[in-house]
């Protein structure tokens, strides 16, 4: 059975048309920008996208896990919800709106937040996160 992240992803890159390939995480050609004991930073990428501005990649090192960011601006914001809401709808999750994003929202499986988002200044952040199996 497919993981709540993996379909998540999936069906963003479909819909959304992002590559697939962002969600594999390769970084071994990302600038690392930032590195303490615990978390890893790399370089933000700007992108051309109707959905997303930009999106930027971290490592948990302690935790082992990893995420990829996206950045969404509050033109779209509205129809972003509406978007990923019907993907929540289809794994059984409860949907979201606008006021979600006031304050930091989780979604969590096998006790592991796979997708969360938050608010920032005038824009809106989601983070897709992938526990990293050694």
């Amino acid at each position: 059975m497919l993981s709540k992240f993996k379909i998540i992803t999936d069906e963003i890159s479909k819909t959304i048309i992002i590559d697939k390939d962002l969600f594999l995480f390769k970084l071994d050609k990302e600038k690392l920008i930032h590195q303490n004991d615990s978390m890893i930073e790399y370089d933000k990428h700007f992108i051309f996208n109707h959905t997303f501005l930009e999106y930027q990649y971290r490592e948990n090192i302690k935790h082992q896990w990893r995420s990829i960011t996206f950045r969404i601006s509050k033109e779209v914001i509205e129809e972003f919800i509406r978007f990923i809401n019907l993907i929540l709808k289809k794994i059984n999750e409860r949907e979201i709106n606008i006021e979600s994003f006031s304050k930091e929202f989780k979604y969590i499986e096998n006790n592991f937040p796979y997708f969360f988002g938050y608010k920032k200044g005038e824009d809106y952040f989601v983070d897709f996160a992938e526990k990293q199996i050694n």
